[in-house]
């Protein structure tokens, strides 16, 4: 598939609950261009890939940049940090491979 990184794998995965913060992270790179999108809502939501996370289970993540939130945070810590992508049904695309649709909701939450 053009434009897809070939230590991204699955190209689109469903976390089903899993825990990313479970596994250790051995390897983190820059991204550039790398998208991950998914529906929130029935609207499209692009979140921008900062980073890719090589896991010790030899899976890599989109890493974003946001605030940690859920079991294990502690306190109100307004701090960004690069987090792992939402654990929902979505895709990684390059920038080439954005559709019409994606490049816009991309322009909305810029």
């Amino acid at each position: 598939m053009a434009g897809q990184s070939p230590a991204v794998r699955p190209f689109t995965r469903n976390y089903g609950g899993e825990s990313l913060s479970d596994t250790k992270t051995v390897q983190i790179i820059p991204a550039n261009d790398w998208f991950f999108i998914h529906e929130r809502d029935k609207k499209l939501t692009v979140h921008i890939i900062a980073a890719w996370a090589l896991r010790a289970d030899g899976v890599t993540v989109g890493l974003i940049g946001g605030f940690p939130t859920g079991p294990g945070v502690i306190g109100d810590d307004p701090t960004r940090k690069l987090i792992n992508v939402p654990q929902v049904r979505g895709t990684y695309k390059h920038l080439r491979d954005l559709t019409q649709a994606e490049r816009t909701a991309l322009e909305s939450t810029s």
